[in-house]
């Protein structure tokens, strides 16, 4: 069975990914593109140090709340430098040394390999929180960049029918894509209510939603499915998913790993088993 099965991560994926750096005008109007830049440059990789530290100096059984705010704070506390400059600062201005792949529309990101993978390859990129209700996971790359996944479910009452108890459990999944500073662009979101047997699994509630924020517009939502269930066998296992889908343009490019996005379609997703293992992801396909 080739099925990843979430240990780590369901509620809140938040991708911070790299745009197009766009700031407001300062009253400093005589400072060089080359200056700004560098400027910019440092300050990310700074706040990149900062964060780490800051992640470091939280306890183990920190929330994702928790640890969601502190980041959240940070970008608050410390606002990116703003230039009038003539046109915004690119992705390859900020960092040329990173080889950057521009993404065809087919290529698959799957946000949940990513992360393990960089738990093996670079473990000191990646901060686990465990409150004994949720599982919380922060990576943050070699730019900066951050993503930050929670796992939460609820296990609710048994309710007996004439052919077997069930057992349900509720989980939501979600992520955002920020821009190089910290302010989210855009945010995806599923969730589900399941209910499980041994033998069978099922969708009581299915919800999600694509929201755009006001640093989003350069995206462009071209078609959306929101909280969609589906049910489907795969060699010889029962699975029932809830998950929300959106194809989206972007004017300008984001960057995820060594990759430039500026369309695709992205979704997100949870699911169950019928022993009632939650799963799911977000990813881009």
């Amino acid at each position: 069975m080739k099925k990843i099965l979430l240990t780590s991560m369901l509620l809140g994926l938040c991708l911070v990914s790299y745009s197009t750096v766009s700031f407001a005008a300062s009253e400093n109007s005589s400072v060089t593109r080359d200056e700004a830049v560098q400027s910019t440059k440092e300050y990310i990789l700074k706040s990149r140090e900062d964060k780490i530290n800051l992640l470091k100096e939280l306890p183990e059984n920190s929330s994702k709340d928790v640890v969601n705010d502190v980041l959240d704070q940070y970008v608050l506390e410390n606002p990116a430098p703003e230039y009038n400059l003539d046109s915004e600062i690119s992705i390859e201005e900020l960092f040329p040394e990173v080889d950057l792949v521009k993404a065809s529309k087919n290529v698959t990101i799957n946000i949940t390999d990513i992360i393990e993978q960089e738990k093996a390859l670079n473990p000191g990129n990646v901060f686990e929180f465990n409150d004994g209700s949720n599982v919380t996971d922060v990576l943050i790359d070699e730019t900066g960049q951050i993503t930050t996944t929670s796992r939460t479910f609820h296990l609710e009452d048994n309710i007996l029918s004439s052919r077997a108890a069930w057992k349900y459990k509720s989980d939501t999944n979600e992520m955002v894509i920020s821009n190089a500073v910290g302010v989210k662009m855009i945010r995806f979101m599923a969730s589900g209510s399941f209910k499980y047997n041994g033998s069978d699994v099922g969708i009581e509630l299915g919800d999600g939603s694509v929201d755009r924020y006001t640093a989003g517009s350069t995206i462009t939502v071209l078609s959306k499915t929101v909280g969609k269930s589906r049910k489907y066998t795969l060699e010889g296992y029962k699975y029932a998913e809830v998950y929300t889908r959106a194809s989206i343009e972007s004017t300008v490019a984001f960057k995820y790993l060594n990759l430039l996005i500026s369309s695709g379609t992205f979704e997100v997703y949870t699911g169950s088993t019928v022993n009632g293992n939650i799963y799911g992801s977000a990813k881009k396909i």
